[in-house]
């Protein structure tokens, strides 16, 4: 963590301004690895067999690097976006991102040290049927194809030597808090691009298959419909139902609550942060050394994060995590839907009546 000159300036800071910093930073950083491994860099599988697969452009499962392996580690659901033949498909990976991050984003109390946030996202290759029913059927088993990867990769990472983090050294990170949550075996979230506007303003109403693989193995209790009956728009089956996204993603936090009151938390808050020598955001050597400047006395600092700073005093999102929100994230946003919005319209860069236009209702 680098203190720019600016903030050089004002130090020493109080206890809470030098959280509240220390915390941001973290956040920036949680933020642009689940970014960079969902959107920018997303994992594009293909569900088909090698010698029936169409598409070039594809990734293969057991190619799956170590990098997006844990990042498939303590997310709560996995979203498959089915791509179609406009252009709009990394466009929406981008929108789910910012939507998804503030779904699940609690003031400075979320977990954040090794990657933890509601869901990964993947681009798959388009099914050669396009039944709904072949279509589940598919990706529930990329789903299961995928968790098992992970878990090979795990183990193979188990015998390789650890560095430490950030430093060129480091190939592999210890594997004991990245974790396969259950939940991510359990369900899966399906949208088609189909049905994507890019007009549409709040992507959590576009329609959203949400489907249970029938994998429970680590669960409290197997996943079921009834707490969502009233919010369904389709049955497919059993296991399947049509819902709008945000009904989706609600139900998944749900059952990731009721997970936690059971189980408790995983990977455990205080434990896995107690050096946080493998964590996605830094270690804590780095976030001591990073405080010590800053103008930190006292007891060596301690995570989790997420217990640093009381919400019901500090109410206002500050720090890194914030600014990157607004001025990156909800700016890439923006840029692109405008972007696609004016080449949809045949315009091949903005009109300075339209510019100033588009300023004024940003």
């Amino acid at each position: 963590m680098w203190v720019n000159p600016s903030l050089e300036r004002r130090v020493p800071l109080t206890r809470d301004e030098i959280l509240v910093e220390t915390r941001g930073r973290m956040e920036a950083s949680h933020r642009a690895w689940i970014h960079q491994h969902s959107v920018r860099r997303v994992f594009q599988p293909c569900p088909l067999p090698r010698n029936i697969c169409p598409y070039r452009i594809h990734d293969v499962v057991e190619d799956l690097s170590v990098d997006q392996a844990e990042d498939c580690c303590n997310k709560c659901v996995p979203i498959y976006i089915i791509p179609d033949q406009s252009r709009l498909n990394h466009f929406l990976c981008y929108a789910l991102h910012h939507w998804l991050y503030h779904k699940w984003y609690r003031l400075y109390q979320s977990d954040i040290e090794y990657g933890q946030f509601v869901a990964k996202i993947f681009i798959p290759c388009p099914p050669l049927d396009n039944s709904t029913t072949s279509l589940v059927c598919l990706i529930n088993g990329l789903n299961a194809r995928i968790c098992s990867q992970v878990v090979s990769i795990q183990q193979y990472v188990q015998t390789c030597p650890v560095g430490e983090r950030f430093s060129p050294e480091q190939t592999f990170r210890d594997q004991r808090f990245y974790i396969m949550q259950p939940l991510f075996k359990a369900m899966a979230v399906i949208v088609l691009n189909d049905d994507f506007d890019v007009r549409m303003v709040d992507i959590g109403k576009m329609p959203a298959l949400l489907t249970l693989t029938g994998e429970t193995y680590g669960l409290s209790q197997p996943p079921s419909f009834d707490s969502i009956k009233n919010k369904v728009d389709k049955i497919v089956s059993k296991t399947t139902v049509q819902v709008r996204l945000h009904v989706a993603i609600d139900f998944a936090l749900a059952q990731q609550e009721r997970e936690v009151a059971f189980f408790g938390p995983q990977p455990d808050p205080v434990e896995s942060t107690r050096e946080l020598e493998s964590g996605t955001c830094c270690n804590m050597q780095e976030v001591r050394a990073f405080v010590n400047q800053l103008g930190w006395t006292g007891e060596p600092l301690q995570g989790p994060s997420s217990a640093w700073l009381d919400p019901t005093v500090h109410s206002e999102w500050l720090g890194h995590g914030a600014r990157d929100d607004k001025l990156i994230y909800e700016s890439l946003e923006k840029q692109q839907r405008w972007d696609i919005l004016r080449r949809t319209v045949g315009l091949k860069e903005t009109p300075r009546r339209l510019l100033k236009r588009r300023n004024s209702i940003s």
